[in-house]
């Protein structure tokens, strides 16, 4: 069984879609747009994600709590290293390096946790 196939006109130009040129006029910022229109996009935006919300959430939370973890051991180390090491008093100040050392470590170790649920795919 052979198929046929319309034959094209060699003068024809061809034609645009108008549902993706609508598509992506909907996308871009239009000029005359006020302040009440900004929140469009992110309810549109919503609107894509609403039956996978819980998960857009997770994910957000994840990526907050692995940032702030990465941004807290430099800020740690440098309060340890500056502000601790000057303290007159030795056996406070061994207290509160200690102190510092496991709060370190225990950040550490959610930063360790999270990896490995993101890389094993467990949440």
């Amino acid at each position: 069984m052979q198929i046929r196939f319309p034959r094209a006109r060699a003068h024809a130009k061809p034609r645009r879609s108008q549902s993706l040129k609508h598509f992506f006029a909907g996308l871009l910022p239009q000029p005359h747009t006020c302040g009440g229109d900004r929140w469009a996009y992110v309810r549109k935006f919503l609107s894509y994600y609403r039956p996978h919300l819980p998960l857009l959430a997770a994910d957000l939370a994840c990526a907050l709590l692995v940032a702030a973890t990465a941004l807290l051991l430099p800020l740690c180390a440098n309060y340890v290293t500056k502000q601790l090491i000057e303290l007159p008093e030795v056996p406070e100040a061994i207290g509160q390096i200690y102190t510092m050392g496991g709060l370190m470590l225990g950040v550490l170790a959610i930063q360790c946790w999270r990896s490995f649920s993101l890389t094993t795919g467990a949440i």
